[in-house]
């Protein structure tokens, strides 16, 4: 407060209790600590998108290295980038077509796509993706899962299976299987032939 002549003669000080807006400002940056841990935790690749154009907003350590790519090479290319089949076929990057029922998601199941690595080679991946709107926008998440383990383990019982299936029905090996009581569950060709009966 002056005075006419402009000399200090008083102040009027204003105070407001911040504590709670500091408690909240804490609880928001522990909130984001925990998810950022959980985002750099999990297995799976998890990618966000801007709804419109489909570029990434965000990616996890995970997806870095599923793709071979720095988070910060990602963002702002655009999804097709990584899973090629979004730009081709009857869906044209529809995002909306590789999003999981609940019940799929809860199951950890998604659509099986192709990814694009770095190096330029492709790997079977899986995907599921939901939709979230921020601040007025609408963005998706894909769920990233490399299955090339699983997809090997598949092709590895596939053989086995056709080889086991290719002995069972030579006509030079006879099996016959029977259950607890004796009756017969298998007769294979061999056995057909070697004993004269038909299955």
């Amino acid at each position: 407060i002056r005075d006419r002549d402009g000399r200090v003669i008083g102040a009027v000080l204003v105070f407001r209790d911040v504590t709670a807006e500091y408690v909240t400002q804490q609880a928001l940056r522990d909130s984001a600590a925990l998810i950022q841990t959980i985002l750099n935790t999990v297995a799976d690749g998890i990618i966000t998108l801007h709804a419109e154009g489909g570029v990434v907003a965000r990616a996890n350590s995970a997806a870095e290295k599923m793709f071979g790519y720095a988070a910060a090479e990602l963002v702002g290319q655009e999804f097709s980038f990584l899973i090629p089949e979004l730009n081709r076929g009857e869906h044209n990057g529809a995002l909306e077509y590789y999003g999981a029922s609940d019940e799929a998601r809860a199951a950890g199941l998604g659509r099986e796509v192709e990814g694009r690595r770095k190096d330029g080679s492709f790997f079977p991946l899986e995907i599921a993706v939901g939709e979230m709107w921020l601040g007025g926008k609408r963005y998706f998440t894909g769920i990233l899962r490399d299955i090339s383990a699983r997809k090997q383990v598949e092709e590895a019982l596939r053989k086995a299976g056709a080889l086991q299936s290719a002995i069972f029905n030579s006509a030079n090996f006879s099996s016959i299987a029977t259950d607890a009581r004796g009756v017969i569950q298998i007769f294979n060709v061999g056995a057909e032939r070697m004993l004269g009966y038909a299955t």
